[in-house]
């Protein structure tokens, strides 16, 4: 039902049309920026069979065929602007990919997919909490910044404006994140764990807006009981079928191996980057690197026409949305897209007759504002591409 509700939320919100018709530029994932929406009422009518479909599969009714046509529709969704991505929607879409592949027999799961579910859910717990031991986070920044803010909350809300409050929540967070799957795999520590998840999960609900993500890992984090658990509490057939046998050949091993193996390699691919990166951003999507940072910037384009030596400054505000142009601001390579965006667009007549110099200032947690993006090189220049940017600036190490 977790799904079902985002697309209402969606619906309800007007995002539909705000995020998918109403903008006039749309940053791309490298390599699928042929991806458009669909024209006219398209998007509404295609979010209005995911609403569907998440309402069938919650009553299990053709829970895989089900499951295969939301991965689709919900992967192009996903895909659809780099810039609506978050971390709950990734993980939507690999769950629906999973329950697709994971077969059924007699209603029941095997051992091996029960396991590899358990695993996915772990390693966003894992993954969230080693992103954590970074110099930021254990002087509880950002924290710090966003508790500032929650002082009109009832009963915590002065005691979330003091020094102590970042620091405690910050390390408190670590904590949880670092031990609540030992907590589950372990039987006899596996409720008090749970009762701690209800109350982590509880809380970022109540301090941050983030959607269905506290509601979807908390449902996720009871696969870790034993999967007749839901018979044993209300007495009647689970919601959780209990594991089965299954066939166990060459095929599957490699199948399941590959994608074990891209779960752990996709979030450590930001070690293969030089820099930090909170502030670079290479490697950090996908990485399950949740709330970690306060990251503010503004950012203008300087245009030169090589013909007539024209030169024109352009503020990406004035025609993207707030929340693009806020997103843009910080992330490098949004950046350099809206720069070949401007390329492409002065440049109709020729290739390469438009130079497009960036000035972006950013500032990362406590830090003092700095550059971005090196305001010499030009990004007309600059294909996108997998490899370390150098034409980011690396992070002053001090703070303000």
């Amino acid at each position: 039902m977790a799904l079902a509700w985002e697309v209402g939320r969606f619906t309800i919100n007007g995002w539909i049309t705000s995020l998918y018709q109403g903008e006039q530029f749309h940053f791309h994932y490298y390599m699928l920026d042929w991806v458009r929406p669909w024209p006219g009422v398209g998007m509404h009518i295609h979010f209005a069979v995911l609403g569907i479909l998440a309402v069938a599969l919650a009553f299990g009714w053709r829970a895989r065929l089900c499951s295969g046509l939301l991965a689709v529709g919900w992967a192009y969704v996903f895909v659809l602007d780099q810039a609506n991505y978050l971390n709950h929607l990734y993980l939507v879409l690999l769950l629906l990919l999973l329950y697709a592949a994971i077969p059924l027999r007699d209603g029941r799961v095997p051992g091996w997919g029960l396991g590899l579910l358990r695993l996915q859910v772990g390693l966003v717990y894992v993954f969230g909490g080693l992103a954590k031991l970074n110099e930021d986070w254990l002087a509880g920044e950002p924290m710090t910044q966003w508790m500032a803010l929650r002082g009109e909350l009832p009963l915590l809300g002065a005691w979330l404006t003091t020094s102590a409050a970042g620091p405690v929540l910050s390390w408190a967070g670590l904590g949880f994140d670092l031990l609540v799957v030992p907590g589950l795999i372990w039987r006899r520590t596996r409720v008090a764990v749970f009762i701690a998840a209800v109350l982590f999960h509880g809380a970022n609900a109540a301090l941050f807006h983030i959607g269905i993500f506290p509601w979807l890992m908390l449902g996720a984090t009871t696969l870790f009981f034993a999967p007749d658990w839901p018979r044993r509490v209300l007495g009647r057939d689970g919601l959780v079928p209990e594991a089965a046998q299954a066939p166990w050949g060459r095929g599957l091993s490699v199948a399941v191996c590959l994608w074990i193996g891209l779960q752990i390699m996709v979030p450590l691919r930001h070690l293969a980057y030089p820099g930090e990166v909170a502030w670079t951003e290479e490697g950090h999507r996908f990485s399950w690197r949740m709330k970690l940072r306060s990251k503010r910037g503004r950012v203008f384009f300087h245009v030169l026409d090589r013909r007539t030596g024209a030169r024109e400054k352009v503020d990406p505000c004035k025609t993207l949305s707030r929340r693009h142009c806020r997103k843009m601001s910080t992330r490098p390579d949004m950046i350099l897209q809206y720069a070949h965006h401007l390329r492409d667009a002065g440049s109709a007549g020729g290739l390469h007759l438009l130079a497009v110099h960036v000035d972006a200032i950013a500032q990362l947690n406590a830090r003092a504002p700095q550059r971005l993006v090196d305001p010499k090189v030009d990004l007309a220049l600059v294909e996108r591409n997998l490899w370390p940017a150098t034409w980011i600036l690396p992070l002053n190490d001090k703070a303000d």
